[in-house]
């Protein structure tokens, strides 16, 4: 059974989305989803149609130069429990 095109579902950023069915025998559903999903960008491209490639433009509020070194304690922090021992007042 051939390809029943549903129409299209909805426009995307660079294209549109559309649905189709078809009707397979039990277990071949995805082997026939795999040829749909090759043979529909084929057919696209033999009628000339074709989309914009998506593209994702990232902006930086910081200035591109030099950071500054991040600076950290060198004495380790006490554990939690030696923190919960001193603030009752019963450090060993």
């Amino acid at each position: 059974m051939p390809l029943k095109s549903q129409g299209v579902n909805r426009s995307d950023d660079s294209g549109f989305i559309i649905r189709c069915k078809f009707i397979t025998v039990p277990g071949k559903q995805f082997v026939v989803r795999r040829f749909a999903y090759i043979k529909i960008p084929e057919a696209f491209e033999a009628e000339g149609i074709k989309f914009a490639p998506k593209r994702v433009i990232a902006e930086t509020a910081a200035p591109l130069g030099p950071k500054k070194p991040l600076m950290l304690p060198l004495r380790p922090r006490p554990s939690r429990m030696k923190r919960q021992l001193a603030a009752t007042g019963k450090e060993r």
